[in-house]
């Protein structure tokens, strides 16, 4: 879950939205957000246009809140290099349409004229790489925004806009392909938490295997982390609201005994404070601290020593 730490004129607050309700192709092309949504896809049904998403595994889909006269079609985040790309439209005489896009230096994607500026600013938190995408789309004024203080992930982001494609918006589902869900930029119709990893003597990720995580009373289930060291989790209806996790193959430093599944059982997060605020586990391997995050749960943990590992 990523809630930016810069101060953002276009706000979004993250989480998954995909919204799998059926309801036909007839009442998807009335509302200019009216699209869908697959893992490397966004297709917009109103308008007809469609460009690929980065794969990344730490980008997450953001719920947007329009406000009064403009349309939030679309939104990613990152907690990581505090990324944005959003995607909105504002209905707009076409000449005053036309005069915005044209104030910036044109460019041809795939036979469509767009304004394109991309810039780089110094901020308290650092440079900040900026990237704008203009175009006129029958009485709407079609905007594409980019942010982030990561230079190659603003590039990343970049190249799928510039792969952006446009057809009949009747063929919109079929665009869309088998994988493509129906999605509605409003309705926050699901949620994901982080659970991250952390060195309790450097601050580095760590890796773990069949990791034991148990919600509320539920019985126990394992994941592995990725390769940075995390695991996202989908909570959507998870009852009673809250997480309990047991790291396996290492040793985990809320303890001073090796206690992988007991602190499972017995020791419960708040999903909705970890959601709104984020929580840091304590630390009793070292002088290792982080800051709490919305939506990411930070656990310290190390590499259990030879005798440790006999004893298990």
């Amino acid at each position: 879950m990523f809630t930016p730490k810069m101060k953002l004129s276009f706000g979004v607050a993250l989480c998954a939205i995909l919204l799998p309700m059926a309801f036909g192709q007839s009442s998807l092309s009335t509302s200019p957000e009216a699209a869908f949504v697959s893992p490397d896809r966004y297709t917009n049904a109103f308008f007809g246009f469609s460009l690929p998403l980065p794969q990344e595994s730490n980008l997450h889909v953001a719920q947007v809140k329009s406000p009064r006269g403009e349309h939030y079609l679309f939104a990613l985040g990152r907690d990581e290099g505090n990324t944005t790309l959003v995607i909105s439209a504002t209905q707009m005489h076409s000449g005053d349409a036309q005069q915005l896009m044209r104030a910036a230096p044109l460019v041809s994607l795939h036979g469509r004229d767009f304004g394109r500026g991309i810039s780089d600013q110094k901020t308290p938190e650092g440079r900040v790489w900026k990237a704008m995408y203009l175009t006129v789309l029958d009485g709407y004024l079609l905007e594409i925004n980019i942010q982030s203080l990561d230079s190659n992930m603003a590039k990343k982001l970049e190249d799928c806009v510039e792969q952006v494609r446009f057809f009949d918006p009747a063929n919109a589902r079929a665009v869309a392909g088998p994988n493509g869900r129906l999605y509605s930029p409003t309705v926050p119709q699901g949620q994901q938490v982080v659970i991250r990893f952390v060195s309790g003597t450097n601050g580095k990720p760590i890796r773990d295997k069949g990791v034991n995580i148990r919600f509320g009373s539920g019985k126990l289930f394992w994941r592995d982390t990725d390769s940075k060291g995390q695991i996202i989790l989908d909570i959507d209806s998870t009852q009673p609201r809250e997480l309990g996790v047991g790291p396996d193959y290492v040793f985990d430093c809320r303890s001073t005994q090796d206690s992988n599944i007991l602190l499972a059982r017995t020791l419960k997060y708040p999903l909705d404070e970890i959601v709104s605020k984020g929580i840091v586990g304590e630390n009793l391997c070292g002088t290792v601290t982080a800051s709490p995050a919305p939506g990411t749960l930070v656990l310290f943990v190390r590499p259990r020593t030879s005798k440790e590992k006999r004893e298990l």
